[in-house]
Parts: C-alpha cells; sequence; structure tokens
C-alpha cells in the first residue's frame, strides 16, 4: 500500500476531511510487525485530546493505549496531556 492509498483509506473509514487530517494528523511508516499492517500509520499533530479525557478511566485506557503505539514521541505527549486532562479534572470537580 502506498502512502496515498493509506490516507484515502484512512479518511474515508474515519470520517475526517483532507483539511481535517492536514491540521491534525500526519502519515509516517509503521514496522509493528502486525499481519495486516499496510506499512503506515496516522499519528496526531495536534496534542489537545485532554476534553475527551473526562474520568480517571478513560486517562488511564488513553495511556495504556499510548503505551501499546511503542512511540516514545507519542508517549510523552500522551503523558503530558494526562496530566493536563487530570489538572482539568481536578479544576471542574474541586
Amino acid at each position: 500500500m502506498t502512502q496515498i492509498e493509506f490516507e484515502s483509506y484512512y479518511l474515508k473509514n474515519s470520517g475526517m476531511t483532507i483539511e481535517e487530517y492536514a491540521e491534525q494528523c500526519k502519515t509516517v511508516p509503521c514496522d509493528c510487525g502486525i499481519p495486516w499492517c499496510e506499512g503506515w500509520r496516522a499519528t496526531l499533530t495536534k496534542w489537545d485530546v485532554t476534553e475527551f479525557l473526562s474520568s480517571e478511566e478513560m486517562i488511564a485506557e488513553y495511556l495504556k493505549a499510548a503505551e501499546e503505539e511503542n512511540d516514545p514521541e507519542f508517549l510523552e505527549k500522551a503523558r503530558e496531556q494526562a496530566d493536563l486532562a487530570r489538572a482539568r479534572l481536578r479544576m471542574n470537580h474541586g
């Protein structure tokens, strides 16, 4: 699968527009070793996901998924987002 084919497939299945993808994601090579992997993955370039992390359980799930990506940069950003989400939870819940 070429990068263009991957991006077309991703857009079709994610519901994102080309503009949203360009603003929020970047396509990078993937060597995860999963048999059905086509050699590409979309990685976030817009990191503010804290508004979606509305509970400690969601934060834990997000961090677990980030660890499974096996991408140190992504994991570092995910930890920063988790810290921001926890701060937001504390502010909203006293």
